[in-house]
């Protein structure tokens, strides 16, 4: 089981203790996007968090930008249509092992 960020060139293993960050991870809102997924830091996204179980299950979140307000953070399933928001507290932290900022709520 593991959990690895990456953005870009950079690359971040989480710790076991680390993971109660990110797991479970919970959606605020889902939505089909309106708009080129560019408007959501999602084309091309600002990074990936794959999340590996020991039963040998994969997932794989593409991670976007935040919110106008820095609130949450824009999150997909790859092949998916669906985008999802995410509280940026649960992942300012992680995203900024790999230089990926998110700031603070305004």
């Amino acid at each position: 089981a593991s959990v690895v960020v990456t953005a870009g060139t950079r690359t971040a293993s989480l710790d076991r203790a680390q993971w109660a960050e990110v797991t479970p991870l919970l959606a605020a809102k889902s939505f089909t996007p309106t708009e080129p997924l560019s408007s959501y830091g999602l084309g091309p996204p600002a990074g990936r968090m794959v999340l590996r179980a020991r039963a040998g299950r994969v997932v794989t979140l593409v991670l976007g930008g935040p919110t106008f307000d820095n609130h949450f953070v824009y999150v997909m399933l790859p092949g998916r249509r669906s985008v999802y928001t995410v509280a940026s507290d649960q992942l300012r932290a992680i995203l900024a092992r790999v230089g990926v900022v998110v700031g603070p709520a305004r």
